[in-house]
């Protein structure tokens, strides 16, 4: 194959991720216009992914070539929502089927960034035209990395290996979608956006998205803190050429949600609001507000209780979620059923699971407390695991020594994992002293134990549970603990995360009751 058929092959499977098809020119770039001069800025950044399907680790099927660019639109859409409508990522999607042996990698599986300069060249590409260039490829040896490359010839290269690291999933249950993917490839463009796009355009950083410990205020993990970064940056609109752009688009009742923009991942049309006005339905809570509401999806415009919880959106803290966060001073039966128990949630964000009837899974979330202990406990449908992040002092799960995490299993006597995750200085200090860099230790590693001793026994812990066809109950009392400064009292507050995994023994199906990866808090009245 001569030079130009290989870049006639190349540029034949160019896949547009963005309509309309992003022009090759940012003088031709289209302008959208209408009778009205209301009009919001949003900062577009043009992104190529490439992705190389053989190498000599393993070739990467086509129909996980569609569930790859299935999750990009997601990672495209998450970006919009949580910069709170400010940055448009025009992201291009090519295949390189060209035969990658392993004289194209470091010896660490890093690609050689030369030999995707050349891959550039050959498919007539100017590497002008793109804020951050993203590398797919399976290495030959490691795998499930991503973060950034070293430069080549002015253009920065990120990478996602493939197979994609199976330890953050985003919420979702479609089969043409590869779901583990999404975070590797968000938390790659974020680090590409800062490190590529806005540094060179003289504007300080975002906050890092490996080092949480240091940044993350109020943040869960994941997901969470990713969308976190992005909300707690105010920028955007300093980018500066050829890193970036500002553009506009046309927002007709001032609620800074833009009106009808296929440019962009979201517009007025596609979220079902009324690009009229500003409050579709009249609820307090504004369009631009319901589309924000949550990191992966937005409260209903048309639907004054998007939760169906007899509180309008306007007045509710959690509008997308029927949580009622305040919780009165119980002492329950710990031994009978749990009418004494605070009802806290009997609705789900996201289920993965059905019965083969169609039923869907129904779970109870319940809470108390009295001067001694805090109770949580659960109904639930189907045989599950819970796992249960509780941060005690609600400092935020990367602050303190608080941080309690606990799985438990209907079928078992004793807790599946008990541990507490120390965010202080010591145990910082502790990690640098073991070279693992600034960053959190759980209390029931060896290092720890042996320099502190572990923060709480598991045989303080009470832990019940009962098993019926469809009623599974758990139930759990956590007591006050000097060690890590946690007291059951009025007027606090602690912030928690439910998830159910194992759900009916099946391995990869999972729900939650909030926002996968955040914590909810809840109130002791």
């Amino acid at each position: 194959m001569n030079k130009t058929q290989r870049r006639a092959t190349l540029l034949g499977i160019f896949i547009f991720l963005n309509l309309p098809a992003i022009q090759r020119c940012h003088s031709q770039n289209p302008t959208y216009q209408d009778s009205s001069n209301k009009k919001i800025r949003f900062a577009t950044v043009n992104v190529l992914t490439l992705c190389y399907t053989n190498t000599v680790a393993m070739q990467i099927p086509q129909h996980e070539i569609i569930r790859l660019k299935n999750g990009i639109k997601l990672a495209r859409e998450f970006f919009w929502r949580n910069s709170f409508a400010k940055i448009n990522l025009n992201i291009e999607f090519l295949e390189i089927p060209d035969f990658k042996s392993i004289l194209f990698f470091e010896k660490n599986g890093s690609m050689i960034p030369e030999y995707v300069q050349q891959d550039l060249n050959n498919a007539d590409i100017d590497k002008s035209q793109y804020g951050i260039v993203i590398l797919i490829y399976p290495p030959p040896i490691g795998g499930g990395n991503y973060g950034i490359s070293q430069e080549s010839a002015g253009t920065g290269f990120a990478y996602v290996n493939y197979p994609v690291s199976r330890d953050a999933i985003y919420p979702g249950a479609s089969d043409s979608v590869n779901y583990h993917f999404v975070f590797p490839y968000v938390h790659t463009l974020q680090q590409g956006l800062d490190v590529f796009c806005y540094k060179k355009s003289g504007i300080s950083s975002m906050w890092n998205g490996d080092q949480p410990i240091e940044y993350a205020q109020m943040a869960g993990s994941k997901f969470s803190y990713q969308a976190e970064i992005l909300r707690n940056f105010n920028d955007y609109l300093q980018i500066k050429e050829p890193w970036g752009e500002i553009r506009e688009a046309v927002d007709f009742d001032g609620d800074q949600l833009p009106d009808k923009d296929p440019r962009l991942p979201f517009d007025e049309l596609r979220f079902g609001s009324d690009s009229t006005s500003a409050d579709s339905d009249g609820d307090g809570h504004s369009d631009f507000d319901e589309f924000i509401s949550g990191i992966y999806r937005g409260s209903d415009p048309n639907n004054s209780d998007s939760d169906d919880d007899s509180t309008i959106d306007g007045d509710d803290r959690f509008p997308l979620n029927k949580i009622f966060h305040e919780v009165n001073r119980l002492i329950p039966d710990f031994e009978g059923e749990l009418d004494n128990f605070y009802l806290v949630s009997t609705d789900l964000d996201f289920s993965t699971y059905y019965f083969a009837g169609g039923d869907s899974l129904s779970v109870k979330f319940y809470t108390s407390w009295d001067d001694r202990y805090l109770y949580i406990s659960t109904i639930v449908n189907a045989p599950v695991e819970l796992h249960l992040d509780l941060d005690l002092n609600n400092d935020g799960w990367w602050n303190g020594r608080d941080n309690l995490r606990i799985v438990a299993d209907p079928f078992s006597s004793r807790l599946t994992e008990i541990r507490v995750m120390d965010a202080t200085e010591r145990a910082r200090t502790l990690s640098q002293n073991l070279s693992r860099g600034d960053a959190a230790i759980w209390d029931d590693e060896p290092e720890y134990i042996t320099r502190f001793g572990h923060l709480i026994d598991e045989r303080d812990v009470h832990f019940a549970t009962k098993t019926q066809e469809l009623k599974n109950m758990i139930k759990i009392a956590i007591p006050a603990n000097n060690y890590i400064d946690f007291k059951p009292e009025s007027g606090k507050k602690i912030g928690v995360r439910a998830c159910f995994t194992q759900i009916g023994g099946h391995e990869r199906m999972w729900a939650t009751i909030f926002e996968h990866y955040s914590l909810f808090e809840i109130i002791l009245k």
